[in-house]
């Protein structure tokens, strides 16, 4: 199974805008509109435009109010 990663926002890729909760596919040489490659993932992580994995707990989740 290929890696996935979920948008958080609204992020533009190959001159096309993607809405978030695009689904992307990590591949190494990006093809489809919904591929990309991890080196644009690891940036979009950085930036803080993915959905945390299903299970994990974003690291600016606060607890309480």
């Amino acid at each position: 199974m290929s890696k996935t990663v979920t948008c958080s926002t609204l992020v533009w890729l190959r001159d096309r805008q993607f809405e978030a909760g695009a689904k992307f596919t990590v591949v190494d040489v990006p093809e489809q509109a919904h591929d990309v490659d991890a080196a644009t993932a690891a940036a979009w992580e950085r930036n803080g435009w993915l959905k945390p994995a299903a299970g994990k707990k974003s690291a600016t989740a606060g607890e309480g109010a």
